[in-house]
């Protein structure tokens, strides 16, 4: 992004490219600010921490020697860093240094915004934008309508190959009552960035509070989301940035592969596994059904009817399933198909029945190579 606004003041050691110019109402940021009371909340535990390591260093300065007292005198100001950037981030300060981004309403019951933001911290590279999808309960001064521009400050954290792992977006309707200043905030970002989230098309596949990377074509400003691609045991196929990928060779020639969605709340899962040579895919499917209801969470698994079918071109059966565990219903897929020589077992499993849409990244890339 250029800087073609206004910086920011200092802020645990960066400085926001382009930054709000409200003034910061602190009794609305109290009623509203969702992320304060947390950020607060957080802030003690290093400080606890720091009360510990105070009180040894201060007692092994006294009965021992003052180097033993001097390492947990280190570890105490490092969790007193803690304490004072939890505190920061929970104050008028993130509002004032952060970074001002831009967001929409996506849905509106609960009320679910995506965010936008340059999560680029190398000052030599170029940009990367990526947005995020998140939960707000109130947002006075907006209409609570799809596409409802929201002017939002960020923080950023965690840093990783010149990239912010993840940014905190808080809309600035939270510590003002001057509609005038919002709107003059949301003139403020550039048109091209609002543009980018418009065409944004979140299949929810994006976890809520999970930032997703995103390729925008210079020439024809077409956004993608980015995405990774593994190769493995014979075949390869694409996955979001939001998921996380472990692979193992078994014995035998068995290749596995697991694909989780990142996040705390997120069920979405995807298993693969190659046998080679092949096999009979229907007694592949028994072996496969048996071995998962000996695992408490597919104990009460019903099945139904084997249906012949295609996965991306190829000749596939597939068993659909429904099971419970801890009060969770999970539906799942199981395709089997013989291609070149070998076994193909694919399952996919998540608490919704909406497999069209969350595993399209898979099944439109799923490749035999």
């Amino acid at each position: 992004m250029e800087n073609q606004n206004e910086t920011g003041n200092s802020f645990n050691f960066s400085r926001a490219s382009r930054t709000s110019d409200v003034e910061v109402n602190k009794e609305l940021m109290k009623k509203y600010d969702e992320q304060r009371a947390k950020l607060i909340r957080l802030s003690w535990r290093p400080l606890g921490f720091f009360l510990i390591m105070l009180s040894l260093s201060l007692k092994l300065y006294v009965d021992a020697h003052w180097v033993w007292g001097t390492l947990p005198m280190l570890v105490a100001l490092f969790a007193l860093f803690r304490f004072y950037a939890y505190r920061n981030a929970g104050g008028a300060s993130a509002y004032t240094s952060g970074l001002l981004v831009p967001a929409i309403v996506v849905r509106t019951n609960p009320i679910e915004l995506i965010a936008l933001a340059d999560v680029c911290c190398d000052d030599a590279g170029d940009e990367q934008f990526a947005y995020k999808r998140f939960a707000v309960k109130n947002l006075p001064l907006h209409k609570v309508v799809e596409g409802e521009r929201i002017p939002c400050m960020a923080l950023f954290g965690g840093s990783t190959n010149g990239q912010w792992a993840n940014f905190e977006p808080r809309p600035l309707c939270w510590v003002t009552d001057d509609a005038n200043a919002i709107k003059h905030n949301i003139d403020r970002i550039e048109e091209r960035e609002w543009d980018i989230l418009r065409k944004i098309t979140d299949d929810t596949t994006a976890a809520t509070d999970d930032i997703v990377l995103l390729d925008v074509d210079k020439h024809t400003s077409e956004v993608r989301r980015k995405t990774n691609k593994i190769a493995y045991g014979g075949l390869s196929f694409c996955y979001p940035d939001s998921w996380k990928i472990e692979k193992e060779e078994g014995d035998n020639g068995i290749h596995y592969i697991y694909c989780e969605k990142k996040g705390d709340d997120s069920s979405e899962i995807i298993s693969v596994n190659v046998v080679s040579p092949q096999v009979d895919v229907l007694a592949k499917l028994e072996e496969t059904l048996n071995s998962m209801k000996q695992q408490n969470v597919y104990h009460n698994m019903s099945t139904e009817p084997v249906r012949n079918v295609s996965l991306r071109d190829n000749d596939a059966i597939l068993c659909s399933f429904v099971c419970s565990f801890s009060n969770t219903k999970y539906f799942g897929r199981i395709y089997i198909l013989n291609v070149s020589g070998k076994t193909f077992t694919v399952l996919m499993q998540d608490e919704e029945d909406d497999f069209e849409n969350k595993f399209k990244f898979f099944t439109d890339s799923f490749t035999i190579i």
